[in-house]
């Protein structure tokens, strides 16, 4: 600042040029942690979404008295439930062979794996989909689904056998 006679005379051209790339700089450092952070909510978001649909799925099966079958399918990049009469429901192997009652599309860069060995090896080129059933007592198949992005940001998603409960928790990596 200039002082003239003890007055303020105002900011000089060098100290609004400082100023400014001051400003700049945490203007960019902020887009960067936002944009960062966007991966991580997005994968948040379908983690959510996909346990919500399986409490749904355990609670139509619970309400209407008969199985839903929840498939994911990684192949097509979908899942989604199904209603599952018992002597259907050995024959539904894909999504697409069944009435959706719900579909849900993975999200670009998102991957889900089975950690619970749940993997329907039944019939050709199912070897991608998990399934869980939900019975109509309010218990299920149970399984473990990882589901990361490509910054390996992980959510496990865990259903309870005995319970059917669904429990979602992320996963802190060991970077």
């Amino acid at each position: 600042m200039i002082w003239r006679a003890g007055k303020l005379k105002g900011f000089t051209l060098i100290e609004l040029l400082i100023l400014l790339f001051i400003i700049g700089v945490v203007s960019a450092l902020t887009g960067i942690t936002i944009y960062r952070s966007t991966d991580d909510l997005y994968l948040k978001t379908f983690a959510k979404e996909l346990s919500s649909s399986m409490r749904y799925a355990r609670s139509r099966a619970v309400s209407e008295g008969k199985t839903y079958s929840f498939l994911i399918d990684d192949t097509n990049r979908k899942c989604g439930f199904y209603p599952a009469d018992e002597e259907e429901t050995e024959n539904i192997q894909r999504p697409d062979d069944a009435k959706k009652i719900n579909e849900i599309v993975f999200p670009a860069g998102i991957t889900v794996e089975d950690i619970a060995n749940n993997s329907n090896q039944g019939s050709e080129g199912s070897k991608n989909n998990i399934r869980i059933d939900f019975f109509a007592q309010g218990d299920s198949t149970g399984a473990g689904i990882s589901v990361k992005n490509q910054k390996g940001t992980m959510f496990q998603i865990t259903v309870e056998k005995i319970s059917g409960r669904v429990r979602t928790e992320k996963v802190q990596s060991s970077r």
